[in-house]
């Protein structure tokens, strides 16, 4: 299993909910950062909280 697919099962594992892949910007390495600032704070992560999230954007 790779970093990344371990941190994802962390995750899962704390918050009981998969992570929003899709709704979080970037790709494996801002995701991985995200994650474990997740695990680190103990708070799932809100892409809502995220000053770059544009809940209107089409991507």
């Amino acid at each position: 299993m790779d970093k990344y697919e371990d941190l994802i099962e962390q995750y899962v594992e704390k918050f009981d909910e998969g992570f929003p892949t899709f709704m979080a910007l970037g790709g494996e390495e801002e995701h991985m950062e995200i994650i474990k600032n997740c695990l680190k704070t103990g708070k799932s992560y809100d892409p809502y909280t995220d000053p770059d999230f544009d809940p209107y954007a089409d991507y």
